[in-house]
């Protein structure tokens, strides 16, 4: 077989105009097998790396609102203790131990997002790695 093709935007150049490719020597049939199997392999794994990234990632989500539920908890807590509060210093003691509080509270959930978030990270590159040793 000898097959010979202009190519797109190939110069004047004789060289460059024109890419000759000679089978005549060689028995290629190409496979038609191989690429449908490697094709559906692939679909498979980007199947399930989906699946476990949706999983983790609405692990994430429902521990976020926790957080957020609770802030807003103990924001409410906070106010019902203000409004018994019998004068100016009590009310500041009450804003400073909230805020103390929320402050610790914060870095804890910090410390808790970025665990999750590694984990699912992880758990999603270690899912992809161990399909691609397949």
């Amino acid at each position: 077989m000898h097959a010979c093709a202009k190519r797109e935007g190939a110069g004047d150049n004789a060289r460059d105009t024109y890419l000759t490719v000679y089978f005549d020597d060689l028995a290629f049939e190409p496979p038609v097998e191989a690429p449908r199997a490697v094709g559906a392999q692939v679909a498979q794994w980007s199947q399930e790396t989906f699946e476990t990234a949706v999983q983790d990632v609405q692990v994430l989500t429902h521990e976020t609102l926790d957080i957020i539920q609770r802030n807003v908890n103990a924001g409410f807590s906070s106010l019902r203790k203000l409004a018994g509060a019998k004068d100016l210093a009590e009310v500041l003691d009450l804003q400073a131990a909230y805020w103390r509080n929320q402050f610790a509270a914060f870095m804890g959930q910090i410390e808790e997002l970025s665990a999750l978030s590694t984990k699912v990270a992880a758990d999603i590159i270690r899912g992809s790695a161990s399909r691609e040793g397949q």
